[in-house]
């Protein structure tokens, strides 16, 4: 087999052509714009893939605004503060019901007016001694006694001790209101009988005065009542 000269020269011969274009200022130019295309499909495709995205950052939010979206409160609280209850409370009270309010007196015994008082009888026994010297009527005799009623008082004296006549002088709440007749063993008459006394009270307490004045006869000779006794009854009615 024998070696064609004339390949091998022409293959020499491109080879060193090849040498002397890369070694030139335009072949340096090319290589190099061949290598920069190259880089950036690389870095094309490296972007593509995500190797250069950065990692996402949070962004820092403020302590309280995070509290106010972690906490649902603050949103229903906002919103009740709209309500306007609260504004429609003050004008929509009455002075009479604020400033002046309706004092309820407070309950008594009366009863409903279908109820019926009973009467009620007291029965008192008397002994008063000591009259002022040459008085017939002196207040240490007097007798004094409080009474309770609704519309109904009568009294009756019957005396049993004494050797002279007497007769009453009666007051209620210190105001005169009835004289009696005589009483006693020179006119007879040991009883008052029954005084009614009803249309000079009103519901409710007073004063009963029972006051004697003597009259001159039997032991009064003097003209000086030292004492006097007997059974004073008293009539009233209450309701129960």
């Amino acid at each position: 087999m024998g070696i064609d000269l004339e390949e091998v020269s022409n293959e020499q011969h491109k080879g060193q052509s090849e040498r002397i274009f890369w070694a030139t200022i335009p072949g340096c130019i090319t290589a190099i714009a061949g290598l920069i295309t190259a880089f950036a499909g690389l870095i094309a495709v490296f972007y593509s893939a995500g190797f250069f995205n950065p990692p996402a950052t949070a962004t820092p939010v403020p302590a309280n605004t995070v509290a106010l979206i972690s906490i649902p409160q603050t949103e229903t609280f906002t919103t009740i503060a709209t309500f306007p209850s609260t504004e429609t409370l003050v004008p929509t009270l009455s002075p009479t019901e604020t400033l002046i309010p309706t004092l309820t007196p407070p309950p008594t015994s009366t009863p409903p007016p279908t109820a019926v008082p009973i009467v009620i009888t007291n029965i008192v026994h008397i002994e008063k001694c000591c009259g002022i010297a040459g008085m017939q009527r002196s207040d240490p005799l007097d007798f004094t006694t409080s009474v309770r009623t609704v519309d109904f008082l009568q009294i009756e004296y019957s005396q049993t001790k004494g050797c002279s006549d007497i007769f009453f002088h009666i007051l209620l709440d210190d105001v005169p209101v009835r004289t009696t007749e005589h009483v006693g063993p020179v006119s007879g008459n040991y009883t008052t009988g029954l005084i009614d006394l009803s249309p000079y009270i009103s519901q409710g307490r007073h004063m009963l005065t029972i006051s004697p004045e003597g009259v001159v006869g039997g032991c009064n000779t003097a003209g000086w009542l030292y004492s006097w006794g007997g059974g004073l009854i008293v009539h009233t009615n209450e309701y129960t």
